[in-house]
């Protein structure tokens, strides 16, 4: 028996359309009532690949004058950027165990990092925290007589 709203080919006595749903036991009574002859599809040969509803991502319309990447946000490539992550972690570290190395290399990668054009904030607070490291130092050595140098 063939669906009349999708037209697809279902087993004798189904109750349900398994392409489009449509109730097919209000067809059946219709059907017989009218006593019509019912078209007869000719066999398909092959595969039939089964008709399943599609789950999953749909595409949304897009919106506006840019191209929409539907895999997520992919951010620009910042110059430098693993150099102002190394001054600030320096800087960090240097003003925790009030390093004059740390200090040093601090202020070193985060002049790295901005002359390969990196302005984010995170490579100024590791070369400000490397210059208040080298002051800490200074202060300590000043503090103790400079009896911490070792000769």
């Amino acid at each position: 028996m063939n669906c009349t709203n999708c037209g697809a080919y279902n087993q004798d006595g189904s109750t349900v359309c398994s392409s489009c749903g449509a109730n097919l036991a209000q067809q059946n009574s219709y059907n017989t009532q009218s006593q019509q002859p019912s078209y007869q599809p000719q066999p398909q040969y092959g595969y039939q690949q089964p008709q399943q509803p599609q789950y999953g991502y749909q595409p949304q319309p897009q919106y506006g004058g840019y191209q929409q990447n539907p895999y997520g946000y992919s951010a620009p490539a910042v110059p430098g950027k693993g150099l102002g992550i190394a001054s600030l972690v320096c800087g960090i570290i240097g003003l925790v165990l009030v390093s004059l190395l740390l200090g040093v290399l601090s202020i070193c990668f985060g002049g790295a990092a901005k002359s390969k054009g990196n302005t984010s904030p995170m490579t100024t607070a590791g070369i400000v925290c490397g210059i208040i490291s080298i002051v800490l130092w200074i202060l300590v050595m000043v503090a103790c007589g400079g009896s911490l140098f070792v000769y």
